[in-house]
């Protein structure tokens, strides 16, 4: 009796990893392999097919990291990245806040805020590009009416870099909206009762209770978006500016898909793309490290 009661601690230890392996198993394979297929595709120099060209080790790292216009790719990617990161996180916060409240319609609003999220990436692109043309684009009417004059949203910097963020955060906010609002609602409404006994006003109370209510949320949303955003996120920019002009708008992950599609050079493109890779992980540690520091109190 005594053996059998302890044979089932033990199998209750280890059946979850067994029920779980296989999952583990086929993830594991699915990102496994790509990315050494990657690894020794960057290792070769570029070809026909990378991996009958010539080995040359980090020679494509060298090349890359030596390249003059790499510095470049990286200050574009981390400006378009913060930069949609941080209106993000300001729409989602504020249109979570506005759908939190009691009003009449509320339920349609929730619905009709994550449509642009829903809606894929050309019909936006294709929508902006006709708002923002530089001749009757409804932008540039607007500007000029009001003394501001026309501006060419798409062909000229720093404006294509403004375009292009505006366009992926109002793709993204709902889905930070979404996940904002859940987190209001965890909420107890006690501490925002206690705190208006205490004299606390709205802004205090934002401040004091909504903010850190909202810490873990903002956590995962504002790494979720910077690695998704850094890492892989091109679509507007490929199909509203290109990366142009003059590579204004070129953003690591997009000059990645130009050498490996455009130009051919799979070695040099594996290479940005692991490059690429490294720094999401580095900001993915980071992120941890922050949530187990929060864990701990430190």
């Amino acid at each position: 009796m005594k053996a059998a009661e302890g044979a089932a601690p033990a199998r209750a230890t280890w059946m979850p990893y067994a029920f779980i392996a296989p999952t583990l198993a086929v993830l594991a394979a699915l990102y496994a392999y790509p990315i050494v297929q990657a690894l020794v595709t960057s290792l070769h120099r570029d070809g026909a097919g990378a991996l009958v060209g010539e080995f040359v080790g980090l020679g494509n790292y060298v090349q890359a990291f030596a390249d003059p216009a790499f510095l470049a790719l990286l200050a574009n990617t981390v400006v378009y990245t913060a930069g949609v990161v941080m209106i993000v996180w300001v729409l989602g916060v504020g249109t979570a806040l506005l759908l939190s409240q009691a009003f009449p319609g509320r339920f349609l609003a929730r619905g009709v805020v994550i449509l642009p999220w829903a809606v894929p990436a050309v019909p936006v692109v294709v929508s902006w590009q006709w708002l923002l043309n530089y001749e009757f684009g409804l932008f540039n009417a607007g500007a000029q009416s009001i003394g501001l004059g026309r501006h060419d949203m798409l062909g000229a910097s720093p404006e294509a870099m403004i375009a292009v963020i505006l366009v992926t955060s109002w793709k993204l906010f709902p889905l930070a909206a979404v996940m904002f609002l859940a987190a209001l609602q965890s909420i107890p409404l006690e501490l925002y009762e206690a705190a208006e006994m205490d004299g606390a006003g709205e802004v205090q109370q934002f401040r004091n209770v909504t903010l850190p209510g909202l810490r873990s949320v903002s956590l995962f949303v504002v790494l979720f978006l910077t690695v998704t955003i850094f890492g892989r996120a091109f679509t507007i920019i490929l199909l509203m500016t290109g990366g142009g002009p003059a590579g204004a708008t070129e953003v690591l992950a997009l000059h990645t898909y130009h050498e490996a599609f455009q130009n051919f050079r799979m070695g040099s493109a594996s290479a940005f793309g692991l490059i690429v890779l490294t720094i999401a992980l580095a900001i993915t540690a980071l992120y941890l490290l922050l949530l187990f520091r929060r864990k701990d109190g430190t």
